[in-house]
């Protein structure tokens, strides 16, 4: 009987070891923006979206089921009167202008990073015979006042309670580089 079990606790620690391996080896990968030089880090086997799109960067996950587009902004390309927030609440009117049956889903949150500050608001909405869950993020950061971003990412409602996080994580990942340290890993 001690053997059984000897063997069978043998057994359970190679499958959790080798099930945390395999999520060691799923790497991160990042994507920086066309304009602005900001970069983002995305769970490995995501990939950036090569065909024609508005966003200053898109990037799908593997299958689809979700998507993070960001448009950059330069403090030197806006009129003196606007602001980041005018900028964020003129994204979230232009999308949801294009959709049907929107409505508010989660309301506004705010996050303080290390160096950035967030603003999510999350609306549900329907585009042809599907809903989706659109995510808007104003990102701000701290120390580099001349640039922000907005995110817009998009999921299905019954994938959000698994998808929140990494959607989260993508978002709360931008960082502001120097052109010459943009890479694509």
């Amino acid at each position: 009987m001690r053997e059984i079990k000897t063997k069978l606790l043998i057994l359970l620690a190679f499958l959790a070891l080798s099930g945390c391996e395999s999520q060691k080896s799923e790497r991160q990968v990042d994507f920086a923006t066309t304009y602005g030089s900001l970069e983002f880090s995305f769970p490995g086997g995501w990939y950036m979206n090569t065909e024609d799109h508005p966003y200053d960067l898109q990037a799908f996950s593997p299958r689809k089921e979700m998507n993070s587009g960001f448009f950059v902004y330069l403090a030197e390309d806006l009129s003196e009167d606007a602001t980041p927030d005018d900028i964020f609440e003129a994204q979230i009117q232009d999308l949801i202008s294009k959709r049907r049956n929107t409505k508010v889903a989660e309301g506004l949150r705010e996050y303080q990073g290390e160096n950035t500050q967030l603003k999510t608001v999350v609306y549900s909405g329907d585009l042809d015979l599907s809903k989706y869950l659109y995510v808007f993020t104003l990102i701000e950061f701290k120390d580099v006042k001349d640039r922000f971003a907005v995110a817009i990412q998009v999921s299905f409602p019954s994938s959000w309670d698994d998808q929140k996080l990494i959607l989260e994580s993508i978002v709360k990942s931008g960082r502001v580089v120097q052109s010459a340290d943009i890479r694509q890993r």
